[in-house]
């Protein structure tokens, strides 16, 4: 994950979402303080987050892995103390409640977050999270059943906190959406192909 989660930050800002894009979305001034992006990987029993200067990308202020069943934590870099341990099964919404809350020192300030996501169908590249985008994923969380739904439960959680906060999401699956047809195409009836049914590699960020 602390490479990936520094791919995350990269593509970002190699696509324009970053730093101008966020300025113009929330229409505020940039003086209150060195400007943060946090990215999220939402797993099955862990999250992961890491913390980026977002004018410095692929370089991290932290990285940190929260055990969803024990609280326990393990981290890298400058983990503010509020974040170096939990309450076991504490609910993830509370986790990455604190997590926005304290991941920004003296003179920064969080801008921008952004979401490792398992199944984004049809998208490609990076996406804001619109409420469209956002219902199109939840449309997929059958074909993702275990990590689809967390991960889009605290997108939806931090926009009703933080509406102002732009919220970016990457998809493991637009990583494959190039692949050759020797690659995605199952041996299956032509109709069935005909329909979608392509092979998708994951864990691809």
């Amino acid at each position: 994950y602390g490479r990936r989660s520094g791919i995350m930050q990269v593509r970002i800002i190699s696509r324009g979402l970053l730093p101008e894009t966020v300025r113009t979305m929330n229409n505020r001034p940039t003086s209150h303080g060195t400007e943060l992006l946090l990215a999220f990987n939402m797993g099955s029993t862990t999250l992961k987050v890491a913390a980026f200067e977002a004018a410095r990308p692929g370089h991290s202020l932290f990285r940190l892995t929260v055990v969803l069943a024990s609280g326990e934590t393990c981290g890298s870099g400058a983990v503010p103390p509020q974040l170096q341990a939990f309450e076991p099964h504490m609910d993830v919404t509370d986790i990455v409640t604190q997590v926005v809350s304290h991941a920004a020192a003296p003179g920064q300030v969080v801008a921008m977050l952004a979401h490792r996501i398992v199944h984004g169908g049809r998208l490609r590249g990076p996406r804001w999270l619109t409420d469209e985008i956002l219902q199109e994923l939840e449309e997929l969380e059958s074909l993702c059943p275990l990590h689809q739904p967390p991960a889009l439960e605290i997108v939806w959680h931090l926009r009703a906190l933080w509406p102002e906060l732009p919220q970016a999401g990457l998809f493991d699956t637009s990583f494959h959406l190039d692949q050759p047809a020797l690659a995605s195409t199952y041996a299956l009836p032509a109709p069935l192909r005909a329909q979608g049914v392509v092979a998708h590699g994951f864990h691809g960020l």
